[in-house]
């Protein structure tokens, strides 16, 4: 589908439509809530076959047919379907050294160039209706299973008990690297968080975490098992003969010219042992602060808190919840040849230029409170501390702050009030964590409603009942004005999304700014109720009065906050 400046370029430069109508119908289109392209073919103004030979005729490219063509495997699969799913994209002729693919956005031009990088063939490019593309993506399912399963069936015939020494040979067998490299390759595509390789009594179940939801994937024989066991354990240079000990490990590799890393974790199971792998993408740490997800409110407090020259920044949250990306983000923004920044993590999960990163060994009594302790004499500005896990690193992170150190750290609460009275109950002196702390950032991950089909509706009375139920009152009130409709958006599905409605995830943000006020109440050890009475009336957003008015400018859905802020 074609975005609104494309639509423009193409219409009006084709003298198709005039420009005063583009805008008039773009601004119609905008009122209803409908993609430009599905609204100018709703209402006729053009048809696909006109708009898409109109297209082919801007960008001075071929227009082809394909109903009805068969794609051979061989001339199909010089395109990874993964990548032809995720950019609408087809081989579908290939003469000489020239490959002919059939495309909807002839703008496209990394993925054009990958696929020229990956077949060493000089790419034609054609335009082409989306629901013939559509009908050739179609062919690809059958091709898909039939090469995954003689994978398989080749490996299986393979399979037998295997001896210790003989690990190392299974890894290195082509049909196990092959199912692994897909795996890793479709997680990628996918935008996948984790990766899950289960085995049960009779098979081998492969799940994704996408964007907070564990899915199913697909299922192998148990018979590959120990192959893929094995594989996994040569790229981390784990143990391969040990498999009654949980192991941890890492690697890096290269999937569609993208450096990713894999954060592994085996577990001895009743049915052998499990994997999980997060991959970590090095795209994720070039996130803006305002890329995360924070209002323009709370984005003024934190700017403010991580310019100052000592301090403590504190981020806390459940397990999950994009604490380390936060962090990162931040030191991104502080990573500057004048400024000595150091860290001590557990794993370190991304690897940055300019930091000097430290890795908790807790085997040889390498502790953050330790590793605190020797990054203090390396003359650091900045220090970031994976996590604060006792009163120990605690006092440590605490004294740092004193001395003139900015720090940034995370903790374990639910939200951000509870951190401040958590740091006060595990013995840690109020009025030292009054002038220390600077903010405390509560936070969870929701997902993003698909742009392509997310529909806009409008509550009706027993709807808006429910909600205020739901919500209280008095957050319902502060949300919405009123006496007036209240419009919101829910998950419709396409191929886009997966058909789930959702594509992406961003943060939700509860932000205290511990002012003179606040610190009064730390020092006195106040009640939680009335640091949430003083937090109110200054007007800090909770984490779901923040998710709500996300949900309002239709970014997600109500169920997805509520979902999440109820966990």
């Amino acid at each position: 589908m074609f975005s609104p400046n494309q639509l423009k370029k193409i219409l009006v430069a084709t003298k198709t439509i005039k420009e005063a109508d583009f805008n008039r119908f773009l601004d119609e289109a905008k009122k209803r809530e409908m993609p430009l392209e599905q609204y100018l073919l709703s209402k006729k103004v053009i048809d696909t076959v006109s708009l898409y030979k109109k297209a082919a005729s801007f960008y001075k490219i071929p227009f082809v047919e394909l109903k009805g063509k068969i794609i051979p495997g061989e001339l199909l699969n010089l395109v990874p379907e993964i990548i032809a799913q995720a950019h609408q994209i087809v081989a579908f002729a290939k003469e000489g050294d020239k490959l002919k693919l059939a495309c909807l956005d002839p703008e496209d031009l990394q993925i054009f160039e990958f696929i020229h990088r990956k077949t060493g063939l000089e790419v034609k490019l054609h335009l082409t209706r989306p629901s013939h593309i559509k009908e050739i993506l179609n062919q690809y399912r059958k091709s898909l299973e039939a090469r995954v399963k003689e994978i398989v069936r080749v490996e299986e015939a393979k399979a037998a008990p295997v001896k210790a020494e003989e690990l190392k040979q299974l890894a290195q067998r082509m049909p196990v690297i092959k199912i692994v490299d897909t795996t890793f390759e479709y997680a990628s595509i996918q935008n996948a968080s984790d990766i899950h390789i289960e085995p049960g009594e009779k098979e081998v179940i492969v799940r994704y975490r996408i964007d907070g939801i564990l899915r199913d994937v697909i299922s192998f024989p148990k018979g590959i098992h120990p192959g893929i066991v094995a594989r996994i354990k040569v790229l981390s240079d784990l143990k391969l003969d040990e498999h009654r000990l949980p192991q941890d490990g890492r690697f890096k590799v290269k999937i569609l010219d993208e450096d990713i890393s894999f954060r592994v974790s085996v577990l001895p199971t009743y049915w052998g042992e499990k994997i999980v792998l997060r991959l970590l993408k090095q795209a994720s740490l070039l996130l803006t602060l305002e890329q995360l997800g924070f209002e323009p409110e709370a984005l003024k407090v934190v700017s403010r808190s991580i310019k100052k020259p000592h301090g403590i920044i504190l981020v806390t949250g459940p397990t999950g919840c994009g604490k380390t990306t936060t962090l990162y983000t931040m030191i991104n923004i502080l990573n500057a040849p004048g400024v000595n920044i150091c860290t001590v993590e557990d794993p370190i999960e991304y690897q940055v230029a300019r930091l000097n990163q430290s890795q908790v060994q807790p085997g040889v009594e390498y502790t953050f409170a330790r590793g605190l302790r020797a990054l203090m004499r390396q003359d650091p500005d900045i220090i970031m501390v994976g996590e604060i896990r006792d009163t120990e690193t605690a006092d440590i992170a605490i004294n740092a702050a004193m001395t003139g150190h900015l720090v940034l750290t995370t903790f374990h609460t639910n939200d951000a009030l509870t951190a401040l009275i958590r740091l006060i109950d595990m013995g840690v002196p109020p009025f030292l964590i009054a002038s220390t702390v600077s903010i405390v950032i509560a936070q969870r991950l929701v997902r993003r409603l698909c742009p392509t089909c997310k529909e806009a509706y409008t509550l009706g009375k027993k709807e808006v009942d429910e909600l205020k139920r739901e919500i209280g009152e008095e957050i319902f009130n502060k949300t919405f004005t009123k006496g007036k409709k209240i419009k919101l958006y829910r998950a419709a599905g396409c191929k886009q999304c997966g058909e789930n409605g959702y594509k992406g995830r961003f943060g939700i943000f509860e932000v205290l700014e511990v002012n003179d006020e606040i610190a009064k109440l730390i020092i006195r050890r106040a009640p939680l109720e009335e640091f949430r009475s003083l937090s109110k009336k200054q007007g800090m957003a909770t984490l779901l009065e923040d998710g709500l008015a996300k949900a309002k400018k239709g970014v997600t859905s109500i169920e997805e906050i509520l979902r999440v802020t109820r966990e």
